[in-house]
């Protein structure tokens, strides 16, 4: 497994974003956005903007929300 430093911004404001290689075998980056301290609308945001990221470099990613819910960009992704 692979740990990656993901950092997003906007104006001033800078998150760095935990995130490493998931131990399956369909080959997924998680990301932990509820570790992430900002407010859910800016969480919310973080969310689309790396669903979107992740589909453009052809990334497969699970992004928690929380420890049991998590997005992906991928459609058949088991959860």
């Amino acid at each position: 497994m692979y740990c990656h430093k993901l950092v997003a911004a906007k104006g001033e404001q800078k998150y760095v974003i935990p995130c490493e290689d998931l131990p399956c075998k369909d080959n997924f980056v998680g990301i932990w956005l509820y570790d992430v301290v900002a407010s859910e609308s800016h969480k919310e945001e973080l969310r689309t903007i790396l669903l979107n990221w992740a589909k453009e470099v052809n990334m497969r990613v699970k992004i928690y929300i929380d420890r049991d819910t998590w997005f992906t960009n991928v459609k058949d992704a088991q959860q």
